[in-house]
């Protein structure tokens, strides 16, 4: 029995400015006496394409972009608390992040709540990446493609997409239903026909897509030889292009890239973001695309290839170390940022913000340096041990194009159809600030940029001989109600207290109190002199302290506390 209606004259609509959810109750009545409810939050907006101004939110154009993540976490497998999901997306917010993909399956529901309450814009997909030919072939050749796929299957997918609709078709955030991942060249088409047009009978109100024969609402443009060409043709379509700029890196690790025979298995942190720079700007000239990176956080590539290091071979032999070996995140596996990171912050959001890229501990290299600083401000001043290098303003969009286009060259395993030809239009919305011939001395090296009133810093200093383990966590006091979660870093240190660049020593963490290490494993190697560890509150109140130690450095402890009232807390 309906009890009430509601109209909802002149909607406050759901946007990035005022991510504005409205709340239904719904209440089973049994004749006068209600027998059950619930609440269900929803927000109200309007997203259409057009064929002259692309993607368009509530009447105004909105350029898409944004990450994949992969939800499992490091040691955690995808067992990951609901507090440690929900900071992955205020991580990828804060790098400016509108739009997220869920690559390749539907995430926790906590998850899609966070994007509905920030307004990041999500495409919610089913897990239908090759899964027909398991396990794929190791010679490459695999038949995927021509492979169709059987009835029963066709039958689960449809199942799953009813599954995964019917539970989250509320949230705003939604604008797109997935149907596969990297299937571009499977031979019938009519399949997916068919699992889009299911898709639209439980919900006419949105897209589908995929990496799929182009018969999905929105085209994954990231099999176009001639993306352009193909838009001027078809400016009516949809495109995003999806999981651009898979480059291999490990956070903080500089230096030359590391090769396993032919292949190549990392390239120096600084020039993963630098590889970066020449897609945005070409994502630039095409502000009717929608672009997602891949990926947002090093993730987990257990079922397709071994679980290997990116570079440490012993006696010719790549050497195990955990499940995790997909390092082309621009955060790895901790959530702790890469330079790429900070690339695509200062691109992504107005807010001012400064980072020197790399680091400033080279003590066996003396001679010229060229520094690089990501930044959206107006200038940036460099000071070398107090000295002043200069004020710059941002390189000019030729420089950057031929400094992308010099590592295409050196890295020529990486070459594609992107990064070949500069596009009309091709330009860095803040390029960064470059200095050239800077002789290396080691001391501090500090940024400081300047946008309209605001000033910000960021300061790097030589560090010397490891010394201790020093603890940092994101927030002091937890709910003790089992379930809140505190970040804890440990940073491998000097006796000044600057974080060692090129340490590797392993850390064993323990806790004592109410609450409990998160992972596999108590013993972590530090990667660039940074390990990490998640704890999580137990029932009981009371102090926790959590410990950090390594053979030859002196022990570090962090304390907190839990408490039966849910407060939150910040990295400090």
């Amino acid at each position: 029995m309906i009890r009430g209606q509601a109209v909802i004259n002149a909607p406050h609509l759901w946007s990035p400015d005022s991510p504005y959810l409205y709340q239904m109750i719904t209440t089973l009545w049994d004749g006068e006496h209600a027998v059950d409810g619930c609440a269900t939050r929803f927000g109200i907006r309007f997203l259409r394409h057009e064929a002259s101004r692309g993607f368009i939110l509530n009447g105004r154009p909105i350029n898409l972009h944004g990450v994949n993540r992969r939800q499992d976490y490091g040691f955690l497998g995808d067992a990951v608390p609901e507090n440690v999901a929900v900071r992955d997306v205020h991580l990828m917010k804060e790098m400016g992040v509108n739009f997220f993909r869920t690559s390749h399956y539907p995430q926790d529901p906590a998850v899609l709540d966070a994007c509905d309450e920030l307004c990041i814009l999500v495409w919610e997909e089913v897990p239908n990446i090759k899964i027909h030919v398991y396990p794929p072939p190791q010679d490459g050749n695999e038949p995927v493609y021509a492979t169709r796929f059987p009835r029963p299957l066709m039958d689960n997918i449809k199942q799953q997409l009813r599954e995964m609709i019917e539970r989250d078709r509320n949230h705003p955030s939604i604008v797109i239903w997935g149907l596969a991942d990297d299937l571009s060249r499977y031979q019938y088409p009519e399949d997916f026909v068919e699992l889009s047009d299911a898709t639209h009978m439980l919900d006419p109100t949105r897209w589908t897509a995929g990496r799929a024969p182009h018969v999905t609402d929105v085209i994954d443009a990231t099999t176009f030889e001639d993306l352009w060409g193909e838009h001027e043709k078809h400016p009516e379509r949809p495109y995003v292009w999806n999981e651009w700029g898979a480059i291999p890196s490990e956070r903080g690790r500089e230096g030359p890239a590391l090769l396993h025979g032919e292949e190549l298995r990392a390239v120096a942190d600084s020039e993963a973001a630098q590889f970066q720079e020449g897609y945005l700007m070409q994502w630039n000239a095409m502000p009717w695309l929608g672009t997602l990176k891949w990926c947002m956080f090093d993730c987990g590539e257990v079922n397709g290839s071994a679980t290997r290091t990116l570079w440490e071979f012993v006696d010719g032999k790549v050497t195990l170390r955990w499940p995790f070996d997909d390092y082309l995140g621009v955060s790895d596996m901790w959530r702790l940022p890469k330079n790429a990171y900070f690339l695509l912050q200062s691109q992504w959001t107005e807010k001012p913000m400064v980072h020197l890229v790399g680091h400033w501990t080279w003590p066996d290299q003396q001679g010229q340096r060229s520094i690089r600083v990501y930044s959206n401000c107006d200038t940036v001043e460099l000071l070398l041990n107090s000295r002043s290098l200069g004020v710059q303003r941002p390189a000019a969009q030729d420089r950057v194009w031929e400094d992308f286009r010099r590592l295409v060259a050196k890295y020529k395993s990486l070459a594609d159809g992107v990064n070949q030809r500069r596009l009309a239009g091709a330009h860095l919305l803040h390029p960064p600030f470059i200095w050239d011939d800077v002789r290396y001395e080691a001391g501090t090296l500090l940024a400081v940029g300047v946008k309209g009133q605001t000033t910000v810093r960021h300061q790097m200093r030589t560090a010397g001989d490891p010394e201790q383990v020093s603890l940092r966590t994101q927030k002091a006091t937890l709910n003790a109600d089992g379930r809140d979660v505190s970040f804890i870093e440990a940073d491998v240190v000097d006796r000044e207290g600057t974080i060692v660049p090129t340490a590797r020593p392993w850390i064993t963490f323990a806790v004592k109190g109410p609450a409990r290490l998160l992972g596999g494993t108590t013993q972590i190697d530090a990667i660039s002199g940074v390990a990490a560890i998640n704890v999580q509150s137990t029932s009981q109140a009371g102090e926790v302290i959590v410990e950090a130690s390594s053979h030859e450095l002196g022990m570090g402890s962090v304390r907190l506390k839990t408490v039966k009232t849910p407060l939150e807390g910040t990295l400090s």
